[in-house]
């Protein structure tokens, strides 16, 4: 049976979601539907939306295909109400409190990125060194198309997040104002404080 250790709040490293708020100045979205979430016998989730363009997920236990099945149907219901309507987005997935999963479910999980048209970035932290060892794997063989990364703790995942959305502004406006011209003068804007508050901002929306 699932460890009522594993049936954790949603928190990043011992901060509050107040606290994480003021850290990240990303104003956090959690329902209780979203909340301790179980699938199954050993395994259960929490997701909560930072900003409108970042999905936290934090999994426990151990998954079998079955459980994640369910855990990514309640993802998606998430980004449905959460995450801004036709919006690009970023994952990050917290799994200090995961157990395990069958290969089965981790095979579904990636084929279920695979299929996430608008999935700018995924984010894993608190991983075990084997599973590190397998995303690192992963991205040397190209087999998620995905920009993936991998950090140690969760606040370092969300600043990351906030950067992968303001690379991904940056690289939309340069398409669509500028062409493909590659000018000096053109990149040299994106040195202003200006200009990295504007992306700050649009990767809080």
């Amino acid at each position: 049976m699932l460890r009522k250790l594993d049936l954790l709040p949603i928190f990043v490293y011992g901060h509050s979601s107040s606290a994480i708020e003021q850290m990240t100045d990303l104003q956090m979205t959690q329902r209780p539907k979203w909340t301790r979430v179980s699938f199954g016998r050993d395994y259960c989730s929490n997701f909560c939306v930072f900003g409108e363009r970042i999905l936290l997920s934090q999994p426990a236990g151990y998954a079998t295909l079955e459980d994640a099945k369910e855990s990514l149907r309640l993802n998606e219901q998430v980004v449905k109400e959460g995450v801004l309507k036709d919006a690009d987005y970023v994952i990050i997935e917290d799994f200090s409190n995961l157990r395990g999963n069958e290969p089965a479910a981790r095979a579904h999980f990636i084929n279920h990125l695979k299929n996430n048209k608008r999935l700018l970035g995924l984010i894993f932290c608190g991983t075990s060194p084997f599973f590190t060892a397998s995303i690192k794997l992963c991205k040397r063989f190209n087999i998620v198309k995905i920009d993936v990364q991998v950090v140690r703790y969760c606040s370092e995942a969300l600043e990351l997040a906030v950067d992968v959305l303001s690379a991904s502004f940056s690289y939309f406006v340069i398409q669509n104002l500028f062409g493909t011209y590659q000018l000096p003068v053109i990149i040299s804007i994106f040195q202003y404080p200006l200009w990295h508050d504007c992306c700050g901002y649009l990767g809080r929306r």
